[in-house]
């Protein structure tokens, strides 16, 4: 897009990672299905009496990508 755009005056080139309202949901272990028009995403916990308490992963693989 950089390439075949002029920015003029206050325009600067954007660019969003954000991969919808689940965006938090990738980081827990939920894995998104894009789709063209929507993204869903995947159930991360079976059972609520066997998950863990919730810890930040720095190298979680959609954390990195964000």
């Amino acid at each position: 897009m950089c390439k075949t755009h002029t920015f003029y005056g206050d325009a600067y080139p954007y660019m969003s990672v954000d991969i919808g309202p689940g965006s938090m949901a990738t980081y827990l272990g939920s894995e998104p299905i894009f789709k063209w028009d929507t993204v869903w995403f995947t159930e991360c916990i079976k059972d609520w009496n066997d998950w863990q308490e919730f810890k930040f992963d720095n190298n979680n693989y959609w954390w990195e990508k964000h």
